[in-house]
């Protein structure tokens, strides 16, 4: 479908009016160009992934975002760093004149049909029914557009989404800053799932756990829940609750919207068992 051959060309995809000149290489253009088109057909993550590699023309990169590292130090002045995005990542040239040259991208152009099948991080619909908790995948990654909407952030550990509801329901119908059991019946809630073998930051290894808010294996599933979260940032009274290692990606999340700049005013944050409202 895509043509994802080198071609002779470099190309400008940021920065022509303002900011640093991000250019694309001849190797990394055909992907590149392969998720703008996804992009503009209304692919989410494929937005995502796009507007990252076109922040650099803001100088994003020297912000201390949890989904950038170094790369390589280069003697005659050009740095490289890999940019970690939701089923990419890129190896990035910041120049000695101030611009970006993207080298490489690796990407997975299936990334979409993985987060449908709970294989990658996604938003989930979660609504009890007659026979128990169901939940459907939301392919925009919005919420639902409702004031005091509940909304997980769950743990991973879980092969299938039922399993991930059954572990996480009773948590956040119990959550102090949740909405009544009787409203959540009624409506359900919104649920960001990261799949993974183990549960994050681990039980038994107390030091990885604590410092499962800077868990590089977390960025590609923060990354997806602050541009969940800043989308939602207009409707009032959202309530996100984090269940047991969520709390790291709601962590790393809330680090890169500040980084953003963005406030989510009138939002209520529980981390498992605190309870914090966004000022």
């Amino acid at each position: 479908m895509f043509n994802t051959k080198p071609i002779n060309e470099v190309r400008a995809i940021a920065g022509n009016h303002s900011g640093n000149l991000v250019t694309c290489s001849p190797s990394a253009l055909p992907i590149y160009n392969a998720l703008e088109h996804k992009a503009k057909s209304g692919n989410h993550w494929a937005r995502i992934t796009v507007t990252g590699l076109q922040s650099l023309c803001a100088g994003r990169m020297h912000l201390n975002n949890v989904f950038i590292k170094p790369a390589t130090n280069i003697s005659y002045g050009h740095d490289e760093f890999f940019l970690i995005l939701p089923g990419c990542k890129a190896t990035v040239e910041k120049q000695s004149n101030g611009q970006f040259r993207v080298l490489h991208i690796e990407a997975d152009l299936n990334y979409g049909s993985l987060q449908q099948d709970a294989k990658k991080p996604g938003l989930w619909r979660a609504k009890k029914a007659e026979k128990g908790w169901g939940a459907s995948y939301v392919k925009n990654g919005h919420i639902k557009g409702k004031d005091n909407r509940v909304v997980a952030i769950t743990d991973s550990g879980h092969p299938e989404i039922k399993s991930v509801l059954e572990d996480s329901t009773s948590h956040v119908i119990n959550a102090p800053i949740s909405d009544s059991e009787i409203r959540l019946n009624s409506d359900g809630f919104d649920m960001h799932h990261t799949p993974g073998d183990g549960m994050i930051g681990g039980m038994v290894n107390a030091r990885k756990a604590a410092m499962a808010e800077r868990d590089p294996s977390l960025n590609e599933s923060a990354l997806i829940l602050a541009k969940t979260m800043y989308n939602a940032r207009d409707i009032k009274d959202v309530r996100w609750i984090s269940v047991r290692g969520g709390s790291g990606v709601l962590t790393q999340a809330m680090q890169i919207l500040a980084d953003q700049g963005v406030t989510l005013k009138k939002h209520y944050v529980q981390f498992s068992v605190a309870n914090n409202k966004l000022k």
